[in-house]
């Protein structure tokens, strides 16, 4: 109300540097928070002659030229709506939350990124509903060196690209459990226990041998099996060097550990197995200053 002494202005939005730039405190609250994000919009245009692949009915019949089999499948193009597309849309945006708050027991973090596509072409599901999505990205919490939640896989060095296509990267994330040990000067090491199912393919399977039909060689059959159920997460260890954003740079040696299991499919000739393998990464980060700011190699 008007008055003749003029109080003093209220600081409604402060600062909170303790995390790093741009966080503020929540008004009435002892918690920092940061809200970021990004739009991004894609085009993309590829060659779709002579590609590799057979869909549906389109398999030619085998031809026999001087006693070699020509089975014909290296010219036909695969019948699919998406291979038959030479462009491509894409439009994704993400918005990203990061709330801290200074504990007795250290930082306790609460982390949310929501992400929405849109796609059309050879990147496209061809679906009206799978083309145009909202999901959450991320949300984890990280406390005492514990993180739990949706996260980047921990095995990952440099990653969440941002593709078009979704070969060019990695840029899925994963549920995981992982405690990590820091050990000053910039030294720390983590072990993870993450979803495997995340790191499933489409399908998998075997070449098998057709029986000869009508005189002519047997022919390679893809066979496809069932995955069976999650049995043992994969388990990640990771030793990192960061040197900060004013160093040089960061450097990291990541390994893996992945189980896979299949159902008795008889019906297609496939029988229950299992197994095991591994993966080993090692990642150089290089900061660039002298180019531009945030640049790196």
């Amino acid at each position: 109300m008007p008055s003749k002494a003029r109080s003093p202005g209220v600081d409604y939005v402060r600062i909170c540097d303790a995390f790093g730039k741009r966080f503020f405190y929540i008004p009435g609250a002892d918690t920092c928070l940061k809200i970021s994000g990004f739009v991004r919009a894609d085009y993309g245009f590829r060659n779709v002659t002579n590609q590799f692949g057979v869909a549906g009915g389109n398999v030619p019949a085998p031809t026999i030229t001087g006693g070699v089999v020509d089975h014909g499948i290296g010219e036909v193009q695969s019948d699919s709506a998406a291979s038959r597309q030479s462009s491509a849309f894409g439009v994704r945006t993400r918005t990203e939350f990061d709330a801290r708050t200074k504990t007795a027991y250290g930082t306790l973090r609460g982390f949310v990124s929501i992400q929405s596509d849109n796609r059309s072409g050879f990147i496209s599901e061809n679906d009206p509903i799978l083309d145009n999505v909202v999901r959450v990205d991320k949300v984890y919490i990280q406390f005492a060196g514990f993180t739990a939640g949706r996260v980047q896989s921990f095995f990952d060095f440099y990653a969440d690209a941002y593709p078009l296509d979704i070969s060019r990267g990695s840029d899925e994330s994963t549920i995981a459990l992982a405690y990590t040990a820091s050990f000053g000067s910039g030294f720390s090491a983590t072990i993870a226990l993450e979803d495997p199912v995340k790191r499933r393919s489409v399908n998998i399977g075997s070449l098998q041998t057709n029986v000869p039909v009508l005189g002519l060689p047997p022919s390679p059959e893809f066979r496809s099996a069932v995955f069976g159920g999650s049995k043992i997460p994969d388990v990640v260890g990771v030793l990192l060097y960061d040197a900060g954003d004013e160093g040089w740079g960061r450097a990291q040696l990541s390994g893996a550990y992945h189980q896979i299991n299949t159902v008795n499919t008889a019906a297609i000739g496939a029988a229950k197995a299992n197994a095991t393998g591994w993966a080993v990464q090692a990642g150089i980060l290089v900061n660039l200053p002298m180019l531009a700011k945030g640049d790196e190699f």
